[in-house]
């Protein structure tokens, strides 16, 4: 009898032992569950303050903005002053300004036909050769075959305005912007090349891999890295882009993308 009872009480302590283990791990597991509860609340709470934050921050933004009609409608009849006053270059000239903000207001589609980015580039470079009257000569030419092909919007404007901004600025001399785009068989070749200050190719390798970033430009917002990145997907491996730079010589930017000919091909 005695036997069995030590059995009993050493099965006992087994079962205790076993059910304390268990309960152990129950806590421990439970604690951990709290834990990542409270971290998730607390997250949670963040994102309810800085998304309370942001719309606080835009509703400002909002209230300290122009009415793009009010600017467009003031624009215009500026515009119409400087033409009854005979200033015809003075209305020449904010009819481009115009041009660059409207454009940069409404952009409803994420894709633009490269005649209308380079329409939007000629009023920026028209502004420039008006800036530096007599010092900048641009030459823009697009062949007629490639002008709906399409592209994402703001594609071109930052190394035009890279161009003008790091490449003619700097100079002691008269500058020169060309703009081209012509057909290479299914593809279209794009180049924008300026006789302006330059940099060694070490800097343009940077910049193609993202490490710097020249500026952030005026009208379109976008460095090269972005545009970079939406070309990337946009057109995958179907594109190239190539920069060429000798200080004191100038850039050329060489881009090929393939010929389409619709809205969102």
């Amino acid at each position: 009898f005695g036997r069995r009872v030590k059995v009993v009480r050493e099965r006992d302590i087994n079962t205790i032992m076993m059910f304390l283990s268990l309960l152990a791990e129950y806590i421990s597991i439970t604690e951990t569950q709290l834990e990542m509860a409270e971290q998730h609340t607390k997250q949670l709470e963040d994102m309810i303050k800085l998304e309370k934050n942001l719309r606080e921050t835009q509703f400002r933004f909002l209230q300290a903005q122009i009415s793009p009609h009010f600017l467009f409608n003031t624009l215009n009849l500026v515009t119409r002053v400087a033409l009854k006053e005979k200033a015809d270059k003075t209305a020449d000239l904010i009819y481009s300004l115009s041009e660059l903000l409207r454009r940069s207001y409404k952009t409803p589609h994420h894709s633009c036909t490269l005649s209308e980015e380079f329409h939007h580039i000629d009023s920026y470079l028209y502004i420039q050769r008006m800036r530096y009257s007599g010092l900048l000569t641009t030459e823009i030419f697009i062949e007629e075959e490639v002008e709906n092909t399409m592209l994402p919007i703001f594609s071109l404007q930052p190394f035009v305005e890279n161009a003008m901004i790091h490449g003619i600025e700097p100079l002691n001399r008269k500058g020169y912007i060309a703009v081209s785009a012509v057909r290479a068989d299914d593809k279209v070749l794009i180049r924008i090349i300026d006789n302006g200050a330059g940099m060694q190719q070490e800097m343009v390798e940077r910049i193609l891999k993202g490490q710097i970033e020249p500026s952030r430009v005026q009208t379109s917002g976008m460095g090269i890295k972005n545009v970079k990145e939406r070309l990337d997907l946009v057109f995958g491996d179907r594109y190239t882009m190539e920069i060429k730079s000798h200080p004191d010589e100038g850039t050329e930017v060489s881009i090929y993308i393939p010929l389409t000919l619709e809205r969102g091909e």
